[in-house]
């Protein structure tokens, strides 16, 4: 929905971090803000947190179609092809940095390494986006993923992550690649089916009750 005037106070604002917004040249030129030269990751976060600890007033259009987005040929873009972990979680570093620049530890900090850890970390080290790398290519990003982790992210940060992410985490911080490399092969054949069972629209809010089964090659899991 439409918002006026927010700022990292509200949780989303963290997880939209493309570029694809409009700045006032006046907050980009009073505080030098540019994005990092030369081929690399993250240059987008780099530039747009820099610009969100900068100004409390983020207003987000949502009833309105903005831009329209066109997509070019894949093989020009840094983020189809694997990357070199070493360099792309130093560009990480770079922007935990600015974080830590413009926080205190504490609630909001841990919050904010969250999404991180999350979006950037654990997610590379399950599922499709583990699975389908070469067994060397998963040993180098587990590698380089410890590092940062112990360095970084404290283990608190774990009881805010789903179940999921918090066994990768547990694996990362003190399990081993072949570990990861199993859940990321029982997680990339699951085939959940969700069907909507019942659906209410009275007060103007629509209530879903949703049924969800998960089969692992034709075997129904139960869950509890």
């Amino acid at each position: 929905e439409n918002r006026s005037g927010v700022g990292l106070e509200w949780s989303p604002l963290v997880w939209l971090l493309t570029p694809h917004r409009l700045f006032r040249k006046s907050l980009i030129e009073e505080h030098g803000l540019r994005f990092p030269e030369g081929p690399r990751r993250l240059e987008d976060h780099v530039f747009v947190v820099n610009a969100l600890f900068r100004t409390s007033r983020v207003s987000v259009l949502a009833d309105y179609p903005c831009y329209h987005w066109m997509l070019r040929d894949r093989e020009t873009n840094a983020s189809a092809n694997e990357f070199d972990p070493s360099v792309y979680y130093a560009n990480l570093r770079e922007v935990l940095d600015i974080v830590d620049e413009h926080t205190e530890p504490g609630e909001l900090r841990d919050r904010l390494y969250t999404r991180w850890y999350r979006g950037k970390v654990l997610s590379r080290v399950g599922g499709y986006l583990f699975w389908n790398r070469t067994p060397e290519a998963r040993r180098k990003r587990f590698q380089e993923i410890k590092i940062l982790t112990e360095e970084r992210f404290r283990p608190e940060l774990d009881a805010q992550l789903p179940f999921n992410l918090r066994l990768r985490s547990r694996l990362v911080r003190s399990g081993t690649v072949e570990q990861l490399e199993q859940i990321a092969a029982l997680e990339n054949k699951l085939a959940p089916r969700v069907r909507v069972a019942s659906c209410d629209l009275g007060g103007g809010v629509a209530e879903l009750r949703l049924e969800a089964t998960v089969h692992d090659r034709g075997r129904l899991l139960a869950f509890i």
